[in-house]
């Protein structure tokens, strides 16, 4: 029995070592084969960008769409396409005539208005002029009391330089009976005579002592320019002596006949001023200057107070509104830029709201972006973006955000918002209405600790990467930064650079014949 209790036990022995050897076997060799599917990479610092991509398209820095605001023939167009034009610039107008009876009444009411207003202001000037007359008025009444005494002083001094000046000429004319001149003044012109006479001699002398020299020697000319002028003076004294040692002809006694009466009348006149002001003001001269004044104060007091405020504003609200109206038969630019599109011809029949230009001020161009409620956050004001566009696929393009939308718009159940990026480097190639791809750079670090973004995990709430050490992998709970496509910044942890982060299955191959492990951030080292 115990035998056959042996034999039974054998089987069922070889039975669990071979199953023993199957289990320890394939246990083996999951082993293997999960040590060798295992992928780790190495952390390394180096660079990242996080951007936030977003498509839009392209528009000018401003945009309007001019059309005309009546009907009307036009007459004249004034610019064409690609022209620059400057704010005000007329662009095309309609013939006067062709437009609505309201609008050519318009003219004449204008020119009316402009003449209301022309005297209401020129009642401003008048009130200013009539003031200024006033105070002139003052004052000249102010100075002839304040000067009155050097007036009467003036006055008497010129009756005695006029009583003395007849005098003189009186005596003068009794003169003339007998010479021209006195005696005296015969003696004083005979000196002057032979004293010239003598200087003469003096220098015909030195002339004559200096005939050794050349002709044209300093010294001589000099002597002989010296000689001439004195035989001039002694031309004219000779001539002075003899007209006053001649007796006068009857054209000398008419001369001082009439000189006698001149000064007779200025004596007159000297004796009338002084008469009036030797006993005070001259009465009249006060009333004339009295009534003067109070003329002005009269004409102030109907002008001081002018045109009201309301008049003249009433009378520039007439002028504003005639040319409003005069406006609508002329297109002009509202701003500065380029004509873009020309939709009218000269004698065109247009009406109104017919479009006649587009212009676009492509001095500056933008990029508006649809950007998610998900990024808007990330993005600020003066953040670099590239650019690219489907029309022009041989250049990228910079930017910088110019611009950051307050109030999200429901696209396709998902909230967006306009972000605007002027373009800093626009050239002729880039065209309103183009479509654009934007990289716009939300942060930037040279000298990060970066991971692949592959190997960020969430555990119980936590952000986890499974690092391997001697052998073993294990959890670090880590603290993570900026993203970008491929990788992921950690800020803290206890993980260093060097360290060996294990990657899940779906990740690039990192494990290269033999084993060993690669680095994925190829050139990013830094």
């Amino acid at each position: 029995m115990k035998k056959n209790k042996l034999l039974w036990l054998i089987p069922v022995a070889l039975i669990l070592v071979a199953a023993g050897y199957f289990i320890i076997n394939r246990t083996q060799s999951k082993a293997a084969k999960a040590a060798v599917n295992i992928q780790v990479v190495k952390l390394e610092r180096g660079a990242i960008s996080a951007v936030v991509d977003a498509t839009g398209s392209v528009r000018a820095n401003q945009s309007a769409q001019i059309p005309w605001q009546t009907s009307g023939k036009v007459n004249e167009v004034k610019v064409k396409l690609g022209d620059q034009v400057k704010t005000g610039d007329m662009l095309a107008q309609l013939e006067p005539t062709s437009m609505n009876a309201s609008i050519i009444q318009a003219q004449a009411d204008l020119a009316s208005a402009q003449q209301a207003l022309d005297d209401l202001m020129n009642s401003t000037t008048q009130q200013a002029q009539v003031l200024q007359d006033m105070q002139d008025a003052q004052t000249a009444l102010d100075n002839y009391n304040y000067n009155f005494p050097t007036t009467r002083s003036k006055a008497y001094t010129d009756l005695i330089s006029a009583t003395w000046n007849l005098t003189t000429t009186i005596n003068h004319r009794n003169n003339l009976n007998s010479l021209r001149a006195t005696q005296a003044e015969i003696d004083a012109a005979d000196l002057i005579y032979r004293q010239t006479k003598k200087e003469v001699d003096t220098f015909q002398q030195k002339l004559d002592a200096l005939t050794i020299l050349a002709v044209h020697d300093h010294t001589r000319r000099k002597a002989v320019h010296d000689l001439y002028e004195a035989q001039d003076r002694l031309a004219d004294a000779f001539t002075v002596l003899n007209w006053y040692m001649s007796k006068p002809d009857a054209n000398d006694i008419a001369d001082a006949n009439a000189e006698i009466e001149i000064a007779r009348s200025n004596v007159a006149q000297a004796q009338d001023a002084w008469n009036k002001v030797k006993d005070g003001p001259d009465a009249t001269q006060l009333a004339i200057l009295k009534a003067k004044l109070t003329d002005t104060q009269r004409k102030y007091e109907r002008v001081k107070n002018g045109p009201s405020d309301t008049d003249i504003q009433s009378a520039k609200a007439r002028i504003v509104a005639d040319q409003a109206t005069l406006s609508v038969g002329q297109l002009a630019a509202p701003f500065d830029g380029t004509i873009t599109e020309v939709d009218v011809m000269v004698g065109d029949l247009v009406r109104s709201g017919d479009l006649g230009f587009q212009i676009d001020d492509i001095s500056s161009q933008y990029v508006d972006l649809q950007i998610s409620e998900v990024d808007i956050n990330k993005v600020e004001l003066g953040q670099s973006a590239t650019l690219t566009f489907d029309g022009v696929t041989e250049k990228q393009y910079n930017g910088k955000v110019d611009r950051l939308g307050m109030v999200g718009k429901v696209n396709s159940g998902a909230v967006d918002y306009v972000v605007s990026v002027k373009l800093t480097d626009a050239d002729s190639k880039v065209r309103s209405g183009m479509t654009a791809s934007a990289s716009i750079v939300v942060g930037e670090k040279k000298d990060a600790l970066l991971v692949p973004s592959i190997a960020i995990q969430t555990v119980n709430n936590q952000t986890v990467i499974d690092v391997r050490r001697g052998g073993q992998v294990t959890q670090v709970v880590v603290e993570t930064g900026l993203s970008s496509d491929t990788q992921t910044e950690i800020l803290s942890g206890d993980v260093k650079a060097g360290d060996e982060v294990v990657v899940s299955q779906s990740g690039s191959s990192l494990i290269t014949p033999g084993g060993t492990s690669r680095s994925m951030f190829s050139g990013s080292n830094q």
